[in-house]
């Protein structure tokens, strides 16, 4: 579902610096859900995976002032959605892209690595369960 979200340069840019590390086909942008907009989503690379929310500077307030208690509520929103939420910060990113861009990447590869050892892990038990039978 798309949002009526202002389209972000910076957001471009992080999504351009990614391609060397992750397939952008897997990024989407201004993602919504019932109560929460997304700027960036990384779509799981396994099948019943978690998607991974990327949120520049970690507010999802437009406005110059915000609610810590509401901003928190946001996050929440975002785990009982059954997604996994990574900020990342703009002041970073500006001072060194190719840093940023290899250590975003990389949070999310090894979030990738670790759901498909927890799927690995339930195979296995599986697979236990059934030699035992």
């Amino acid at each position: 579902m798309s949002s009526d979200a202002p389209p972000s340069i910076f957001t471009e840019e992080v999504i351009h610096a990614l391609g060397p590390f992750l397939d952008l086909k897997r990024i989407s942008t201004k993602v919504a859900t019932d109560s929460v907009n997304f700027p960036m989503t990384v779509k799981p690379l396994h099948e019943g995976g978690k998607p991974v929310v990327l949120h520049p500077d970690g507010f999802f307030s437009g406005t110059t002032f915000t609610s810590p208690l509401w901003e928190q509520s946001q996050r929440d929103a975002i785990e009982k959605a059954g997604m996994v939420y990574l900020p990342f910060w703009s002041v970073n990113w500006l001072k060194n892209p190719g840093v940023e861009a290899r250590l975003l990447a990389s949070k999310i590869i090894k979030f990738d690595a670790n759901q498909s050892k927890s799927e690995e892990q339930v195979d296995e038990i599986s697979l236990e369960d059934k030699l035992k039978d």
